[in-house]
């Protein structure tokens, strides 16, 4: 293009803007998070979780519900997308 830009100073700042910052940016997770996470992807039910971490599942629950906050996901099936999306599990 004889040396001149391709997009509009307007059009460039959006483009660069968009590929420097994520669309979704990975939330940071504690360790327990983490191991909760993992297990949500395996397939173990709060039950299941509880008994291999040794907690109550009402505390596992409660893991599963920061975790869908954390993520701004619905339920477990979309977690469980997002943590593979996100190379999480």
């Amino acid at each position: 293009m004889a040396g001149r830009p391709a997009f509009s100073p307007g059009l460039a700042d959006v483009v660069l803007e968009s590929v420097a910052t994520p669309a979704h940016a990975v939330p940071e997770l504690s360790p327990r998070e983490s191991e909760v996470l993992r297990l949500v992807v395996e397939g173990l039910t709060a039950r299941q979780i509880a008994a291999r971490l040794v907690l109550s599942p009402r505390t596992v629950e409660n893991h599963v519900q920061r975790l869908l906050r954390k993520f701004e996901v619905p339920g477990r099936a979309a977690l469980v997308r997002h943590a593979i999306e996100y190379g999480l599990a």
